[in-house]
């Protein structure tokens, strides 16, 4: 009665898989588990996410039910944008740097670079400038430059930090650049990335965090820790 209840309760957000009765079952059966539900015990799992409830599910115990799926989920999106971010950003893609003071330093870079990698063709640099000729890739103190066509053989990114500032277009002035660079057979681990990217660097507080990121491994774990 009790698992039908909370099923019922959560059927958006959780799949109740089986039902146990000593702990030794739940490494036996080597199922993938995101979170115990323990009933009427102080249980906790050294290993697997746990919440502790009585059988009779009150009203506390779903408010912690629902903390803790809250939680989970959060957990999950994190490791995934993780695990998205060490696909699309290589350590070799990272330059922090007082000495690329502009536009068309970052452009050089990044388009030589690439260029180097086989992630985009020659013309990928002028790809650049024509968006940007369009509208500036500039909001805030981050820009994202982009190509307007998806013609890249790899979705990437390149970053690439001046604390000092950058001299952006539109007499912008950026402290972050994230250069995009996008395959159309790999379109949903750009999108991936993106959407989560996006929400994080909106927020200046977060820029300023980012910014005073000195290695590639420092700037991915403060990414994964500002979602």
């Amino acid at each position: 009665m009790l698992t039908r209840k909370i099923q019922k309760h959560f059927a958006q957000y959780i799949n109740i898989k089986d039902e146990i009765y000593d702990p030794i079952q739940l490494h036996a059966r080597k199922l993938k588990i995101d979170l115990i539900i323990a009933v009427d015990t102080n249980y906790v799992d050294e290993k697997i996410s746990t919440v502790n409830i009585s059988q009779f599910f009150l009203k506390n115990d779903i408010q912690k039910l629902t903390i803790a799926i809250a939680t989970k989920q959060h957990q999950l999106r994190k490791d995934i944008f993780q695990e998205n971010l060490f696909k699309f950003f290589n350590s070799e893609d990272f330059e922090k740097s007082d000495e690329i003071t502009n536009i068309d330093d970052c452009f050089d870079l990044v388009g030589s670079r690439f260029s180097k990698e086989r992630v985009v063709d020659k013309n990928f640099k002028q790809a650049l400038y024509n968006r940007e000729n369009m509208s500036s890739t500039a909001f805030g103190r981050v820009a994202i430059p982009h190509s307007l066509t998806m013609s890249a053989n790899k979705s990437r990114g390149f970053i690439i930090i001046n604390p000092r500032g950058i001299k952006w277009s539109n007499n912008n002035e950026v402290y972050l650049v994230i250069a995009l660079a996008i395959d159309p057979d790999n379109k949903k681990l750009f999108r991936d990335v993106f959407d989560e990217l996006s929400n994080i660097v909106t927020d200046i507080n977060n820029v300023s965090q980012l910014v005073h990121c000195n290695s590639y491994s420092e700037f991915i774990i403060k990414l994964v820790d500002l979602l």
